[in-house]
Formats: C-alpha cells, sequence, structure tokens
C-alpha cells in the first residue's frame, strides 16, 4: 500500500468514525480505539491516548451543530461534564497500573455490552423512565425547527452516571456516550435530547482524560492531522443527519460492529 492511497484510507476511516460517533453521540473512541491498535499497530495505551485526543475535536464539532440545532439540555451539560471531568482524571491515571490484556479485556467487555444495547438484545424501553435517585425536575426543551421536549431529569442520577461514565472514558479511551446515551434513554430524556447533549459532555472531558493521556506520553502524532480532518468532516454529516434520521437501523448495524471488533480483540 503506497502512502496516497494509505492517506486515502485512513482520511475514509476518520470520516466514518466522526460520523457514527456525532449521529449516535458516542465520542468515536469504541471504533477509532481498535482501528488504531488493531490496523495501524498501536499499542494499547497509545491507541487509548491518542483516540481521546482526536474525541475533542469530533465531539466538540458535533457539539457546535446540536448548539445551532438548539438539541442540547445546558442542564444536563452542567451536571455531566464536571462529573464526568473528575472521573476521567482518575480513570487515565489508573491506566499505567493495568497490564495491555487488562485494558484490552475491560474495553472488549464495555463494546459488548453497548453492541447488546444497540441491537435491542438487551431492551432499552426509549421514553420510560426506569431508575432515579432522589426526586426529579421537569424540564422542556423547544429546538430549532419548533420540535417540542418534555421530560424529567434527576440530578442525583445523573452525577453518579456521569462520574462511572468519566472513568470509563479515561481508562479505556471512549467518549463516554456508549454510556451516557443509553443511560438518559432509561432516565426518560428524549433520544435527540441526550445524543445532543452527550456529545456536548464529551467534548469537555474528554479534554481533561486526552491531556493526562499526552502527559503521560501516550499521544501519537503520526496520522493524527488525517485523522482530526477526516472526523471533524464526519462529525458535522453526521450531527446533520441525527435532526431528521430514525437512529434504530443504524445502532442495529452498529451494534454488530461492536460486537465483532469486541470478539477480535479478545481474541
Amino acid at each position: 500500500m503506497n502512502m496516497s492511497s494509505g492517506l486515502i484510507i485512513l482520511l475514509s476511516i476518520a470520516v466514518a468514525v466522526g460520523g457514527l460517533a456525532s449521529f449516535l453521540g458516542i465520542g468515536g473512541g469504541s471504533i477509532l480505539v481498535p482501528t488504531l491498535h488493531l490496523f495501524l499497530g498501536y499499542p494499547m495505551r497509545a491507541a487509548v491516548g491518542t483516540s481521546l485526543a482526536v474525541v475533542v475535536f469530533t465531539a466538540s464539532s458535533a457539539t457546535l451543530e446540536y448548539c445551532r440545532q438548539k438539541r442540547i439540555d445546558p442542564v444536563i451539560v452542567a451536571v455531566l461534564a464536571p462529573a464526568a471531568v473528575v472521573g476521567a482524571l482518575v480513570g487515565a491515571w489508573l491506566t499505567p497500573f493495568f497490564d495491555e490484556q487488562s485494558i484490552k479485556a475491560v474495553f472488549a467487555a464495555i463494546l459488548g455490552y453497548a453492541s447488546l444495547r444497540m441491537m435491542e438484545v438487551l431492551p432499552s424501553p426509549a421514553g420510560k423512565r426506569t431508575f432515579s435517585i432522589g426526586p426529579s425536575v421537569k424540564r422542556r426543551l423547544v429546538d430549532l425547527e419548533g420540535v417540542v421536549f418534555d421530560y424529567e431529569l434527576n440530578a442525583t442520577t445523573l452525577l453518579t452516571v456521569a462520574l462511572l461514565t468519566g472513568l470509563i472514558s479515561g481508562f479505556i479511551g471512549i467518549g463516554g456516550g456508549i454510556v451516557l446515551v443509553p443511560a438518559m434513554v432509561l432516565m426518560g430524556v428524549p433520544v435527540h435530547i441526550a445524543i445532543a447533549s452527550s456529545s456536548a459532555s464529551i467534548a469537555v472531558s474528554s479534554i481533561a482524560s486526552s491531556s493526562t493521556h499526552a502527559l503521560l506520553g501516550n499521544v501519537r502524532t503520526d496520522h493524527f492531522l488525517p485523522l482530526l480532518t477526516g472526523v471533524v468532516v464526519g462529525a458535522q454529516l453526521g450531527s446533520r443527519a441525527a435532526k431528521r434520521t430514525p437512529p434504530r437501523r443504524l445502532r442495529r448495524v452498529f451494534g454488530v460492529v461492536l460486537l465483532l471488533v469486541a470478539a477480535r480483540m479478545l481474541l
């Protein structure tokens, strides 16, 4: 494979990662980490650190579009982002104390769980609050086109989820949305609001975790520019597609991909 064809393949992967990540509000690390590790030969820690550095720009690009659509709940972001930052810092600092096989096993387990949720093998009753801690508050958002979203928020549950999500994000290099989005949907948050607010929260938390990985020497500069270019373009396309596209079929296809990647990493 010559340099130009390799660059085209890398850009194509990056666009796909950015598009799927912003469409589903998941950050993109769930695809980028195994791609860097399995296909580009990155050591697992370098794949995690580099992925998080790229996720900063993926989530930020998607967040700008979701802000324009007026689908980001500032209350959700205000609760999620600080707690996710704390969890991400702890998770990133934990990585040197575990060997690569342990990190792979944790990552594969998270991907396997996420794939079952996306394929709806495990039930996910959207729009119905199934768990909460303490009292909830009513929220109403009206987006750019006048669509009204009415739902309830529970700050204590959100805070608990955000701490755990940040820990996972910093430890295994995923943006956290794989946990955040289904958790919020289970709490009764509309899926479009959950995806948009997740992207905004990930944009903040990934800065903290990627900075920590950079200090630990886990972020590599080779391939970074084409990855960055591709994910920013893809994030804009994905966030615009999410505005009108029902995500159910794409979630199922993506779930199959995640399950295959999880199996490959375990083997």
